[in-house]
């Protein structure tokens, strides 16, 4: 990742980054097509695991309810 924003910035591109409740809600819409649950959401942005955001896309491509584009 150390690589995505060194590239970024001599790109003198700033990246912004969302909080983990913005995060979560992008994530579902785009992949499931829905938002998630209150609780889901809760777990989401209470949990401390640094690689917390990886392992939600995970999850969610991994589900059924993935939304396939046909592409």
């Amino acid at each position: 990742m150390k690589s995505w924003f060194a590239k970024l910035q001599a790109l003198g591109i700033k990246p912004l980054l969302s909080t983990d409740a913005v995060f979560i809600r992008r994530a579902y819409l785009d992949v499931t097509g829905t938002l998630p649950s209150a609780e889901e959401a809760k777990a989401f942005i209470l949990n401390t695991d640094k690689n917390k955001r990886v392992a939600l896309i995970d999850r969610l491509l991994e589900e059924e309810a993935h939304v396939d584009s046909g592409r």
